[in-house]
Protein backbone atom coordinates (compact mmCIF):
# COMPACT_ATOMS: atom_id res chain seq x y z
CA UNK A 1 0.00 0.00 0.00
CA UNK A 2 1.44 3.70 -1.14
CA UNK A 3 1.91 5.66 1.93
CA UNK A 4 2.11 9.97 0.96
CA UNK A 5 4.30 11.96 3.79
CA UNK A 6 4.53 15.51 4.02
CA UNK A 7 7.95 16.47 4.72
CA UNK A 8 7.32 20.12 5.47
CA UNK A 9 10.03 21.33 3.34
CA UNK A 10 10.23 23.48 0.60
CA UNK A 11 12.96 23.03 -1.70
CA UNK A 12 14.14 23.07 -5.77
CA UNK A 13 13.53 20.37 -7.56
CA UNK A 14 17.07 18.78 -7.41
CA UNK A 15 17.13 18.80 -3.90
CA UNK A 16 13.42 17.50 -3.69
CA UNK A 17 14.66 14.05 -4.53
CA UNK A 18 17.49 13.83 -1.06
CA UNK A 19 14.87 15.69 0.84
CA UNK A 20 12.17 12.86 -0.11
CA UNK A 21 14.90 10.24 0.58
CA UNK A 22 16.33 11.49 4.28
CA UNK A 23 12.99 11.80 5.48
CA UNK A 24 11.81 8.27 5.72
CA UNK A 25 13.36 6.65 2.78
CA UNK A 26 10.94 7.44 0.69
CA UNK A 27 10.96 9.28 -2.88
CA UNK A 28 8.92 11.93 -4.62
CA UNK A 29 6.15 10.68 -6.34
CA UNK A 30 5.52 9.83 -9.21
CA UNK A 31 2.88 12.64 -11.55
CA UNK A 32 0.22 9.87 -11.57
CA UNK A 33 0.72 9.48 -8.05
CA UNK A 34 0.85 13.09 -6.96
CA UNK A 35 -2.58 13.42 -8.68
CA UNK A 36 -4.05 10.95 -6.63
CA UNK A 37 -3.09 12.11 -3.89
CA UNK A 38 -4.42 15.82 -4.37
CA UNK A 39 -7.53 14.41 -5.83
CA UNK A 40 -8.22 12.84 -2.41
CA UNK A 41 -6.71 15.30 0.06
CA UNK A 42 -6.62 18.99 -1.18
CA UNK A 43 -3.89 19.90 1.25
CA UNK A 44 -3.39 23.79 0.70
CA UNK A 45 0.19 23.91 -0.72
CA UNK A 46 2.16 23.17 -4.24
CA UNK A 47 3.97 20.26 -4.38
CA UNK A 48 6.87 18.41 -6.64
CA UNK A 49 6.25 15.26 -8.93
CA UNK A 50 9.21 13.39 -9.98
CA UNK A 51 8.87 13.66 -13.63
CA UNK A 52 9.42 16.55 -16.05
CA UNK A 53 7.13 17.47 -18.82
CA UNK A 54 9.10 18.48 -22.29
CA UNK A 55 6.88 19.98 -25.40
CA UNK A 56 7.87 21.95 -28.31
CA UNK A 57 11.71 20.62 -28.10
CA UNK A 58 13.45 19.03 -31.24
CA UNK A 59 16.33 16.74 -29.99
CA UNK A 60 19.03 15.99 -32.70
CA UNK A 61 21.01 12.60 -33.14
CA UNK A 62 24.18 12.95 -31.58
CA UNK A 63 23.46 15.62 -29.35
CA UNK A 64 22.51 16.58 -25.68
CA UNK A 65 19.23 18.47 -25.17
CA UNK A 66 19.59 22.04 -23.51
CA UNK A 67 16.61 23.87 -22.78
CA UNK A 68 18.67 26.80 -22.08
CA UNK A 69 15.21 28.35 -20.73
CA UNK A 70 14.99 26.18 -17.84
CA UNK A 71 19.20 25.62 -17.72
CA UNK A 72 18.55 22.36 -18.01
CA UNK A 73 20.64 19.06 -19.92
CA UNK A 74 19.39 15.80 -20.84
CA UNK A 75 23.00 13.59 -22.53
CA UNK A 76 22.31 12.43 -25.76
CA UNK A 77 23.60 9.11 -24.86
CA UNK A 78 21.06 8.54 -22.09
CA UNK A 79 17.88 9.84 -24.56
CA UNK A 80 19.62 7.11 -27.43
CA UNK A 81 19.03 4.23 -24.65
CA UNK A 82 15.11 5.95 -23.83
CA UNK A 83 14.64 6.66 -27.49
CA UNK A 84 15.56 2.72 -27.68
CA UNK A 85 13.50 1.44 -25.15
CA UNK A 86 10.29 3.42 -26.99
CA UNK A 87 11.44 1.61 -30.32
CA UNK A 88 11.81 -1.84 -28.88
CA UNK A 89 8.34 -1.74 -26.78
CA UNK A 90 6.50 -0.91 -29.98
CA UNK A 91 6.45 3.08 -29.62
CA UNK A 92 7.62 5.84 -31.59
CA UNK A 93 10.75 7.13 -30.92
CA UNK A 94 11.23 11.15 -30.33
CA UNK A 95 14.82 11.89 -31.62
CA UNK A 96 14.62 14.53 -34.61
CA UNK A 97 10.42 14.54 -33.82
CA UNK A 98 8.83 17.73 -32.73
CA UNK A 99 5.58 18.58 -31.88
CA UNK A 100 4.97 15.58 -29.27
CA UNK A 101 4.75 15.84 -25.10
CA UNK A 102 6.66 13.66 -22.94
CA UNK A 103 7.34 13.16 -19.82
CA UNK A 104 11.25 12.36 -18.72
CA UNK A 105 11.98 10.18 -14.90
CA UNK A 106 15.24 10.94 -14.50
CA UNK A 107 17.21 8.44 -12.06
CA UNK A 108 19.18 11.31 -10.80
CA UNK A 109 18.99 14.90 -11.24
CA UNK A 110 22.49 16.72 -10.53
CA UNK A 111 23.88 20.59 -10.95
CA UNK A 112 26.89 20.35 -13.50
CA UNK A 113 28.27 23.61 -14.80
CA UNK A 114 25.16 25.49 -14.00
CA UNK A 115 23.06 23.21 -15.96
CA UNK A 116 20.45 20.65 -14.09
CA UNK A 117 21.15 17.15 -15.89
CA UNK A 118 18.72 14.98 -15.73
CA UNK A 119 20.33 11.88 -16.14
CA UNK A 120 19.37 8.18 -17.04
CA UNK A 121 15.85 9.18 -17.52
CA UNK A 122 12.80 6.78 -18.73
CA UNK A 123 10.52 8.26 -21.22
CA UNK A 124 6.73 8.48 -21.70
CA UNK A 125 5.21 10.12 -24.65
CA UNK A 126 2.07 10.91 -23.96
CA UNK A 127 -0.33 10.16 -26.96
CA UNK A 128 -2.74 13.13 -28.08
CA UNK A 129 -1.74 15.57 -25.52
CA UNK A 130 -3.19 18.87 -25.46
CA UNK A 131 0.06 21.11 -26.37
CA UNK A 132 -2.09 24.57 -26.17
CA UNK A 133 -1.51 26.73 -22.88
CA UNK A 134 -4.29 26.35 -20.35
CA UNK A 135 -5.99 23.89 -22.86
CA UNK A 136 -8.52 21.52 -21.21
CA UNK A 137 -8.32 17.97 -22.37
CA UNK A 138 -9.34 14.35 -20.35
CA UNK A 139 -7.13 12.93 -17.67
CA UNK A 140 -4.87 10.10 -19.52
CA UNK A 141 -5.29 7.07 -17.28
CA UNK A 142 -1.78 6.34 -17.34
CA UNK A 143 -0.14 9.78 -16.77
CA UNK A 144 -2.96 12.44 -15.78
CA UNK A 145 -2.14 14.66 -18.10
CA UNK A 146 -4.37 16.18 -20.73
CA UNK A 147 -5.34 14.52 -23.48
CA UNK A 148 -7.48 15.31 -26.41
CA UNK A 149 -11.18 14.18 -26.81
CA UNK A 150 -13.92 15.02 -28.41
CA UNK A 151 -16.37 17.71 -26.81
CA UNK A 152 -19.30 15.80 -26.39
CA UNK A 153 -17.06 13.18 -24.44
CA UNK A 154 -15.46 15.99 -22.55
CA UNK A 155 -19.18 17.49 -21.49
CA UNK A 156 -19.96 13.93 -20.03
CA UNK A 157 -17.17 13.21 -17.83
CA UNK A 158 -17.27 14.61 -13.89
CA UNK A 159 -15.03 17.37 -12.90
CA UNK A 160 -12.61 15.09 -11.75
CA UNK A 161 -11.41 13.04 -14.66
CA UNK A 162 -10.94 16.77 -16.67
CA UNK A 163 -7.37 18.11 -16.39
CA UNK A 164 -6.05 21.54 -17.95
CA UNK A 165 -2.22 21.60 -19.49
CA UNK A 166 -0.17 25.08 -18.18
CA UNK A 167 2.55 23.39 -20.11
CA UNK A 168 5.26 25.67 -21.03
CA UNK A 169 7.65 25.25 -24.23
CA UNK A 170 10.93 23.39 -22.98
CA UNK A 171 11.94 21.17 -20.21
CA UNK A 172 10.54 22.22 -17.01
CA UNK A 173 9.41 20.17 -13.80
CA UNK A 174 5.61 19.10 -13.17
CA UNK A 175 4.17 20.30 -10.27
CA UNK A 176 0.85 20.23 -8.69
CA UNK A 177 -1.31 22.18 -6.63
CA UNK A 178 -4.70 23.69 -5.54
CA UNK A 179 -6.96 26.46 -5.61
CA UNK A 180 -4.62 29.04 -4.07
CA UNK A 181 -2.17 28.52 -7.22
CA UNK A 182 -4.38 29.56 -10.29
CA UNK A 183 -8.05 29.58 -9.21
CA UNK A 184 -10.76 27.22 -8.05
CA UNK A 185 -9.78 24.51 -10.76
CA UNK A 186 -5.90 24.72 -9.04
CA UNK A 187 -6.09 20.75 -8.64
CA UNK A 188 -6.76 19.94 -11.81
CA UNK A 189 -4.23 21.69 -13.06
CA UNK A 190 -1.33 20.18 -14.80
CA UNK A 191 1.64 22.83 -14.00
CA UNK A 192 4.86 23.08 -16.01
CA UNK A 193 6.25 26.10 -16.61
CA UNK A 194 8.45 27.19 -13.24
CA UNK A 195 12.40 26.94 -12.78
CA UNK A 196 13.85 24.30 -10.82
CA UNK A 197 15.23 26.66 -8.77
CA UNK A 198 11.46 27.99 -7.42
CA UNK A 199 10.94 26.27 -4.05
CA UNK A 200 7.75 23.98 -3.62
CA UNK A 201 6.79 21.13 -0.95
CA UNK A 202 8.12 17.81 -1.14
CA UNK A 203 6.14 15.16 -0.57
CA UNK A 204 7.22 11.07 0.26
CA UNK A 205 6.27 8.24 -0.90
CA UNK A 206 6.75 4.86 0.41
CA UNK A 207 5.26 1.31 0.15
CA UNK A 208 4.62 -1.22 2.55
CA UNK A 209 6.54 -4.31 1.63
CA UNK A 210 4.30 -7.60 1.85
CA UNK A 211 6.12 -10.61 3.84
Amino acid sequence: MMKFANTGISTSRCDADKVARDFNGGRLPKYAELDKFKMEDNYSGTFWGKEWAAKGVLIEKGKDLVDKGSSVLIPYGDIEKANKALIESGKAGIVGVKGVLFLIDPEACTLKNGLDVLENPKITVVENAVLEMGGKGMADPETKIAIHAAEMVLDSLPVSQIRWNYIGDGIWPLVRGDKYLLGNYGRLYVVSYGRPSYRFRVLSVTEDKKD
